[in-house]
C-alpha cells in the first residue's frame, strides 16, 4: 500500500477518534492511544518507516507549532522564572528516566542487536520534550486553570 494512502487512512482514523472520544467523554489522547494498540494488531496495514525526515517535518513541526500558536506570549513571560525552574530540571529528569528505562528493556528483552544506550538518550530527549504538548491537550479538554497550562 502506498505510503500516502497510509497517512490518509490515519488521517482518517484520527478524526474518527476525535469525533468518538466527545461522545464517550474520555480524554483525545487516551482514545488515541487505545486507536494505536488496536492499530497494532492488524497486520494488513504497514506502517511508513520513521525517518528522521518524515519525524521532523510532519509530527514534530506540528506538535510544537500547535502548541506554541497558542500560548499567550505575556502570561507566559509573567511565569517565566517558573517555566524555566520547572522546565530544565524536568526535562533533564525525564530524559534521564526514559534512557535508564530503555536501555534495560531493550537490553533486557533482547528487542534489538546492539542497542546502546546513546540511542535511548536520543529518543528520552525528544520524548522529554514533546510530551507536555500532550499534557497541555488534555488540561484544555478538562478545563483545568490557564496559568498551569503554561506551566506545563
Amino acid at each position: 500500500m502506498p505510503c500516502e494512502t497510509i497517512f490518509i487512512i490515519l488521517f482518517i482514523l484520527v478524526t474518527t477518534v476525535a469525533i468518538g472520544v466527545r461522545h464517550l467523554h474520555i480524554p483525545y489522547t487516551v482514545g488515541l492511544v487505545i486507536a494505536g494498540l488496536v492499530l497494532g494488531f492488524i497486520h494488513a496495514l504497514k506502517a511508513p518507516n520513521l525517518s528522521k525526515e518524515l519525524l521532523f517535518n510532519i509530527f514534530l513541526a506540528g506538535l510544537v507549532f500547535e502548541a506554541a500558536f497558542h500560548i499567550d506570549f505575556k502570561d507566559f513571560w509573567r511565569n517565566r522564572v517558573t517555566v524555566f525552574s520547572l522546565a530544565i530540571p524536568g526535562v533533564i529528569a525525564a530524559t534521564a528516566l526514559t534512557t535508564l528505562i530503555l536501555t534495560t528493556v531493550v537490553r533486557d528483552l533482547h528487542f534489538i542487536n546492539n542497542f546502546e544506550w546513546r540511542y535511548a538518550l536520543v529518543f528520552g530527549a525528544l520524548i522529554s520534550a514533546t510530551d507536555p504538548i500532550a499534557v497541555v491537550a488534555m488540561f484544555k479538554s478538562l478545563g483545568a486553570p490557564k496559568r498551569l497550562g503554561i506551566l506545563m
